[in-house]
């Protein structure tokens, strides 16, 4: 039974639900999904009486159907059939007032006045698992665990696992957070193992005294973490085979639903079981065993059911480049980047005096031209009545956001603005980001007894493959070149070392990674020839009509963003934008760029053109983005730029994979994986030949028949304070 939230104009005209172009998208989606809608009953929640008339006939329409399954689309019809329920999305639920299961998705009539592709895929993805919960044998039951802190039961229990499947292993710590671990500052409780037939919680002494098996096939969910506590606070140190995050991952792209709870509702029907223990008040009892024992059997049987699919989906190449970085980024994690103290501590006192000044200096000139001052300049409706009520300044810069108060719309409205009060606040704004986002954020991210900040790699953080940090989020660090503030190239100068120091950092970075991956593609003879070049004042040289000793650095800037404007998908109207220049001239740089690289442009429409007809783009290291039904050709730009963007990080991560164990005899290790470069951290003695093995490695060719990419090397004390090594 699908629940709809109310009939649109088709639907009341015609008097049944999903007739129009949203019942046409339903059918779609459920014929991609091997259902189909004869096979359903569909309804709507709101009819045109009042809310609680339709609610309560809609629970009356449901007892007198009796159906296997509910699937409620849009927020307000969760809310309505379970109300008691935060964030069901994606999560088959059993309700006993209904006596089936609920399964919670977006409304999919929505989708077509506001596209969305990533919700699109959401549907798809739901609701393929609807013969799965149909299933007369779904869930499977929970088997009984075994609690021990013997050492003789535990190895016979060891010795009785299979060797010829994944065998789950899950660490319980003191952490608040359900989805994360802490391996420097959380206190181990007990870890399970679990085939996914039988489970066995280790606590106690034994946590340190067990000896567990080699020849095991390992099984973590998002392995990053549970292998960094059992060797740091267990001595354990497993080989890591098989990850459920990393497998749903390549097999599911979309962020933020990998983690085991949310693999657990959908595949197993596990419902909102971590809800039944307080992380406050986590102990080493049986009601922490037990939810332990829960976490390691639903990895074992969310493996067995998803390693399958990932060999049938073809993308077991990107699944095990995955599994070697994992442990690899563990390692990376742990160790740390090294914070300079006193440099922070300098920075934190320049900057705290100057967002003071900037915020009396701004508040004296509202004030003084008789506005409302502020009492925070944080508050998008004081700053809504500053621009739009006090100053008159023209509301819909941005149909979308028509009273919006963010970067973008400042810009805007500097036009129309003759105070000068945009320009105060933009600098105000900017210097209160800065300290609170990375002085302070910093600051509290540092673990002082090793000095470092430990920022946690998600190597399922993006679409596309590259990476995102979190505790602090080091891909948010302004490049040291940054023109936008003075203060943006201090903050590289906070990671490293004093200049009297032992040690040192290496900077690695490709050279036009994402240009050469361009290449790599669409195999343009004339990219190539460029790149063989210096590509930027080639390409100004080309768009300019001038020799190359005339070419400016302000000509080459442009002549760079012309060309990731195309690799990007973005038009004139933007191009123009970030380069101050008219549209028609923004216009005929993109034009000359496409007559010189006609290859590139053929291989993109040629792309986009499979990409519609399979669902799917795949790399050339084996990832998938897929688009299961495509409604917006505005979406071509994402799909070309998607193989380009990805391949180019998976370059760097495949160095750093095959780097770490050829710098570990030296005491080298990397330490960051940021922007298509790598950070190593190691001891001055040994600089150069750990700078030969990084640069080595990171122009290595990785895939059959093609190059590898450039790769240029620096060195410094501090990131801020790199030069050419």
């Amino acid at each position: 039974m699908i629940i709809g939230l109310r009939p649109g104009a088709q639907e009341r005209r015609v008097g049944k639900p999903f007739v129009g172009q949203s019942g046409e998208l339903l059918a779609s989606v459920l014929e991609a999904t091997g259902w189909s809608m004869e096979k359903t009953f569909r309804t709507n929640l709101y009819c045109d009486s009042n809310t609680s008339f339709c609610i309560a006939h809609t629970r009356r329409f449901i007892e007198a159907v009796n159906p296997k399954l509910i699937i409620a689309m849009g927020v307000d019809v969760w809310k309505a059939l379970l109300p008691n329920v935060h964030n069901p999305l994606s999560s088959p639920l059993w309700s006993d007032e209904y006596g089936c299961y609920v399964l919670c998705t977006y409304n999919i009539a929505a989708i077509l006045h506001h596209y969305n592709a990533s919700q699109l895929n959401t549907i798809v993805h739901d609701l393929a698992c609807i013969s799965r919960i149909l299933d007369s044998s779904w869930p499977p039951h929970m088997p009984p665990h075994v609690t021990t802190q013997g050492v003789q039961e535990a190895e016979r229990f060891l010795a009785k696992l299979p060797r010829d499947k994944p065998v789950a292993i899950d660490v319980e710590t003191t952490n608040l957070d359900v989805d994360y671990i802490d391996p420097l500052r959380d206190r181990l409780l007990s870890y399970a193992i679990s085939d996914g037939d039988k489970t066995l919680v280790v606590t106690g002494d034994l946590l340190t005294q067990l000896t567990l098996p080699k020849d095991i096939q390992w099984t973590c969910s998002y392995g990053v973490f549970d292998v960094q506590v059992l060797e740091h606070l267990a001595n354990q140190k497993i080989n890591l085979c098989h990850d459920t995050v990393l497998m749903h991952y390549v097999l599911d792209e979309y962020r933020r639903r990998h983690d085991l709870k949310r693999l657990s509702r959908h595949y197993l029907g596990a419902g909102f079981y971590e809800k039944n223990v307080d992380r406050r008040h986590l102990q080493q009892n049986e009601a922490t065993f037990e939810y332990n024992a829960r976490d390691a059997v639903n990895t074992a049987r969310i493996a067995n059911l998803l390693l399958p699919q990932v060999k049938a989906d073809g993308v077991e190449r990107a699944y095990e480049l995955l599994m070697q970085a994992a442990p690899v980024y563990a390692a990376m994690q742990h160790r740390g980047i090294p914070i300079n103290y006193d440099e922070l501590i300098r920075i934190a006192n320049l900057i705290g005096p100057e967002e003071d000044r900037l915020s009396t200096v701004l508040k004296d000139k509202i004030g003084r031209l008789g506005f409302q001052v502020p009492t925070t300049f944080r508050s998008p409706q004081q700053m809504a009545r500053l621009l739009y009520d006090d100053m008159d300044l023209p509301e819909g810069v941005d149909p979308k956001k028509p009273r919006g108060t963010g970067k973008d719309i400042l810009k805007k409205l500097h036009e129309s603005d003759t105070t000068g009060i945009l320009h105060d606040l933009e600098e105000y704004r900017q210097v209160s980001h800065i300290r609170s986002t990375y002085v302070e954020g910093i600051m509290h991210h540092t673990v002082f007894k090793t000095g470092r900040v430990h920022p946690t790699p998600f190597l399922t953080g993006t679409e596309t493959g590259r990476l995102t940090y979190t505790s602090p989020a080091m891909q948010t660090i302004p490049r040291a070149y940054s023109d936008e503030s003075k203060w943006l190239p201090m903050m590289r100068h906070i990671f490293g070392y004093a200049p009297d120091s032992n040690r040192c950092i290496i900077e690695c970075d490709l050279e036009r990674a994402e240009i050469w991956t361009a290449w790599m593609y669409s195999q343009d003879a004339q990219i190539r020839a460029d790149l063989a070049d210096d590509y930027h004042t080639v390409i100004a040289m080309d768009a300019f009509k001038v020799p190359r000793n005339q070419v400016t650095s302000a000509m080459r800037s442009n002549a760079k963003r012309t060309t990731f404007g195309i690799l990007y998908g973005i038009g004139a109207a933007k191009l123009s934008e970030q380069t101050s220049v008219s549209q028609p001239e923004a216009m005929r740089w993109l034009t000359r760029w496409k007559l010189r690289n006609k290859t590139f442009v053929k291989w993109a429409a040629d792309w986009w053109n499979s990409a519609r007809q399979t669902g799917e783009v795949q790399t050339l290291f084996g990832r998938k983005r897929r688009y299961h039904i495509v409604l917006d050709e505005g979406i071509r730009n994402e799909m070309v730029n998607m193989p380009i963007q990805s391949t180019s990080h998976d370059f760097v991560m495949s160095a750093i994979i095959a780097m770490a164990p050829r710098l570990a005899p030296l005491d080298a290790h990397p330490i960051l994986d940021i922007h298509d470069a790598v950070l190593v951290d190691t001891p001055v003695e040994h600089r150069d030949k750990v700078a030969a093995i990084v640069a080595e490695e990171m122009s290595r060719p990785r895939l059959p028949g093609l190059p590898g990419i450039p790769a240029e090397i620096k060195w410094g004390y501090t990131w801020g304070s790199m030069k050419p090594l």
